[in-house]
């Protein structure tokens, strides 16, 4: 049995390696300007300086730190690249259709209502909702089905012409958002039916003895000396007794008794034991949730509440 020894000698382990070297040598240099000629670009830019710096404190002061970073930053990039190849990979699983089917489903396709059919309760509902019949004024003449049963809508007949409204029963009302709500109501109605008469009449009497005035009105829309408005006569009262200002809530003024007095009449009407009045809705609710509601409270409610709902709750910590 012949046995065969080889020996490794130092020169060629050495050759070897410098073969090697002479290999990867081009690729070295090649790496090497450019991580100079990129380190060199991002040193250019602004604020590099503080972020190379930032890198290196946190570096040091947190090392598990810069490797959550890169994680994360690699997650990023990673979820980018994803999302187009999932794209792409769904846009190649769609179905393509030609024309012909394209239009024989559109023939086939029934559309949906974008609404339901309104039930009885909510056409009684509808029904029963003022509508301005004529000008917008200070006194403006509304109709409903309450007022001209005839306006009813039904199942069989939802909608309303709006033809209908000219010879329909009207009633006047005052108008709250106008300023002009003192004129003198309208001696005559302007309504071609004969039962809308009797209730503007009836109207236009409580209105004019509710304020103490006399029954006769005035041709004048300004009223003269011999025949003011109806109203005139409170109005100066109310004014030697309470002087005039800008506006007249509790919290600017101070409470007085006709303060009270509504407070009364709001309670009465809502079946409350009290109520409090309040100069607008923001002091309102930045009052009332803090008052129930304090630290350590649960409170239940929707995100999309208003802004002064929003203060209030949070003036409620």
């Amino acid at each position: 049995m012949t046995s065969y020894i080889y020996h490794y000698s130092p020169l060629e382990t050495e050759s070897s390696s410098s073969m090697t070297t002479q290999t990867l040598q081009p690729v070295l240099v090649l790496l090497s300007y450019g991580l100079h000629q990129a380190e060199k670009g991002f040193n250019a830019l602004p604020g590099s300086a503080v972020l190379l710096r930032y890198i290196r404190e946190s570096h040091r002061n947190d090392p598990g730190r810069t490797l959550l970073e890169v994680l994360l930053a690699l997650f990023a990039v990673w979820t980018v690249f994803q999302s187009r190849r999932r794209a792409a990979r769904e846009a190649r699983n769609f179905v393509k259709l030609t024309e012909q089917e394209v239009d024989d489903l559109v023939d086939e396709w029934t559309p949906e209502p974008l609404v339901p059919e309104l039930s009885q309760a909510a056409l009684t509902a509808w029904s029963k909702t003022p509508i301005i019949v004529g000008p917008a004024s200070s006194r403006p003449r509304v109709t409903n089905a309450l007022i001209d049963p005839s306006l009813a809508l039904t199942p069989s007949n939802p909608t309303l012409d709006p033809s209908v409204l000219a010879n329909a029963k009207t009633k006047e009302v005052i108008n709250l958002a106008s300023f002009n709500f003192t004129l003198a109501p309208s001696s005559s109605s302007s309504s071609s039916s004969s039962g809308s008469s009797s209730v503007s009449s009836a109207s236009s009497a409580v209105l004019i003895t509710s304020t103490g005035a006399s029954s006769n009105s005035t041709s004048s829309p300004k009223g003269t000396a011999e025949q003011p408005l109806p109203g005139t006569e409170t109005a100066i009262n109310t004014l030697r007794k309470y002087g005039l200002g800008s506006c007249g809530p509790p919290g600017f003024y101070g409470t007085i008794d006709v303060h009270l007095e509504l407070e009364k009449n709001i309670a009465s009407f809502l079946g409350t034991e009290s109520a409090i009045i309040y100069s607008q809705g923001f002091s309102t609710a930045s009052s009332v949730i803090p008052a129930f509601c304090k630290r350590g409270d649960v409170i239940v409610a929707d995100r999309g509440v208003n802004f002064v709902i929003q203060k209030g709750l949070q003036l409620s910590r």
